[in-house]
């Protein structure tokens, strides 16, 4: 499905190097927490990473590119003075 969207899930990892959102996905969560974080990869496409917290690491569930209203919503936060 990954490779359908023109993603690679190891690139997932990248977005938590550089500028990005996240919030709780409540609807998605039940039994384990999952965040919806919004990020970059590769320096020029903005992601969708879903993901839950394992020990001390991530483990990313899924991940897509961000449609034109995400796009906006992340470079006005990331582009945002102060």
């Amino acid at each position: 499905m990954i490779a359908e969207r023109g993603l690679d899930l190891a690139d997932a990892k990248q977005v938590f190097s550089g500028f990005y959102l996240s919030r709780a996905d409540t609807k998605h969560s039940g039994e384990e927490q999952r965040t919806i974080t919004v990020g970059m990869i590769n320096d020029e496409v903005v992601v969708i990473v879903v993901w839950t917290p394992r020990e001390n690491e991530r483990r990313i569930i899924t991940m897509w590119k961000a449609n034109e209203k995400e796009r906006q919503k992340y470079y006005e936060q990331r582009d945002r003075p102060g």
